[in-house]
């Protein structure tokens, strides 16, 4: 009896194998596919994590209650006497010499504000030699423009504070005495006007003719 290979089932199962290797090496790349996946998400979520921690948000709460609104309006003038008065030389000649000095007390009649003379000066008559700032009443003189007006008006009260001593240390209180009927060009082109404002201290201790003031009012509103 004759032996003999049956060769039509061989094709059969290579192509079955053919499929199986196929279907593993499939099996491998998704596989390592997600395994990448996973690895870069891990990496992501690590990083995310870091930028949290150096970059943390805070918040901060704040109350908020109703009430008004300040605004501290304020001009600066120079400490000036209420009176003063003007003597002359009651005829023409020269100066031999002089008793006075600027600054000096004259006894109960107040200070002498100026001196206009030297010993040896020639003077006409009538011309004016010496101010007397005749008692020791003070005002300050300070412009404010129109649209201010209305926050000094005569019997306000302002602060008074003289910005070249020391730590500020020097302050006061005062009223608006007078505000001017006619107004002026402003200082800075401005087309408002300004208006001159006097201003009397409340009390004048310590206080010195030619002082720089600020004068400041306080504005509320709603």
């Amino acid at each position: 009896m004759e032996a003999y290979t049956d060769v039509s089932m061989i094709p059969e199962k290579t192509e079955t194998n053919k499929k199986s290797r196929r279907r593993r090496r499939l099996i491998r790349r998704l596989v390592c596919i997600l395994l990448i996946l996973f690895l870069l998400g891990g990496a992501a979520w690590i990083a995310v994590r870091r930028l949290q921690a150096e970059y943390t948000v805070t918040y901060q709460a704040y109350s908020v209650t109703t009430g008004t609104i300040s605004n501290a309006l304020s001009f600066s003038g120079s400490l000036e006497a209420v009176s003063s008065k003007t003597y002359t030389a009651p005829a023409a000649g020269t100066v031999r010499s002089l008793y006075v000095t600027r600054g000096q007390d004259v006894q109960e009649d107040g200070v002498i504000a100026s001196v206009s003379l030297n010993a040896g000066s020639t003077v006409e008559s009538g011309s004016a030699v010496a101010e007397l700032y005749a008692d020791s009443r003070m005002r300050v003189e300070c412009m404010v423009p129109e649209s201010e007006l209305d926050n000094f008006q005569p019997g306000d009260a302002v602060n008074m504070e003289f910005i070249y001593i020391e730590d500020g240390a020097l302050t006061a209180t005062g009223r608006v005495e007078k505000v001017s009927r006619v107004g002026s060009e402003s200082a800075d082109e401005s087309e408002e006007s300004v208006y001159r404002v006097q201003i009397v201290p409340d009390t004048t201790d310590g206080l010195l003719y030619g002082m720089t003031a600020v004068i400041s009012r306080i504005q509320t509103g709603s």
